[in-house]
């Protein structure tokens, strides 16, 4: 039976957000709280008291944390980037993730609200798709350009049009898939059985 399983990766396979671990990791205290608070001060106010949207909170933080932060601190968290994630994972979601590739007729995809680069060197190191926030970034005379490649974001609504966009769906039998907060039941929509705040699959 071919199937396919659907990861969210933040809280479900990790212990910590892994946005807020890379930020944490090239930077200071100061230009920590400057860049996760400070800077999106207008956008977390609008999300929290006027239901404002969360990937503008995202980008905001993205484009203050690359130009604050030396590009050195940045690269160097990138090349070793899959030993970072390896150290925020909870302590059985490697192996269920290798159980599971080992049967061929098993497909893996990480499906993140998390920033791209963050997570696939480590998602090609373990043979799995990943879907997550893409951007373009070019350095100009010293600047730092930064695109984001989708107008949404990775999350709620957004999973689920990546998913149909990203994956050809009807080649599969069955859809099993993983989350941890409600912004994943439109990708669990998508499946025939998910696992809400569990990754234990020896009952499936």
């Amino acid at each position: 039976m071919r199937t396919l399983y659907l990861f969210d990766f933040d809280g479900t396979l990790s212990e910590i957000d892994s946005s807020k671990h890379f930020y944490k990791s090239i930077s200071n205290f100061f230009i920590f709280f400057l860049c996760y608070y400070v800077i999106p001060s207008i956008e977390l106010t609008k999300y929290f008291f006027f239901q404002g949207d969360n990937f503008e909170i995202k980008k905001k933080r993205f484009y203050g944390f690359c130009m604050h932060c030396s590009r050195k601190k940045i690269d160097s968290f990138i090349a070793e980037s899959d030993k970072h994630m390896d150290q925020i994972l909870k302590n059985n979601s490697l192996d269920l993730i290798r159980k599971i590739r080992k049967d061929p007729n098993n497909d893996i995809f990480i499906v993140s609200a998390s920033i791209s680069i963050l997570i696939e060197k480590w998602a090609k190191r373990e043979g799995i798709g990943l879907i997550a926030n893409n951007f373009d970034i070019r350095h100009n005379n010293k600047k730092r350009n930064i695109t984001f490649l989708d107008n949404f974001d990775c999350d709620g609504i957004g999973k689920s049009l990546r998913i149909k966009r990203e994956i050809e769906l009807s080649k599969y039998d069955r859809i099993i898939s993983f989350g941890d907060t409600p912004n994943d039941f439109h990708m669990f929509l998508l499946s025939d059985k998910f696992y809400y705040k569990s990754i234990d699959i020896t009952h499936q």
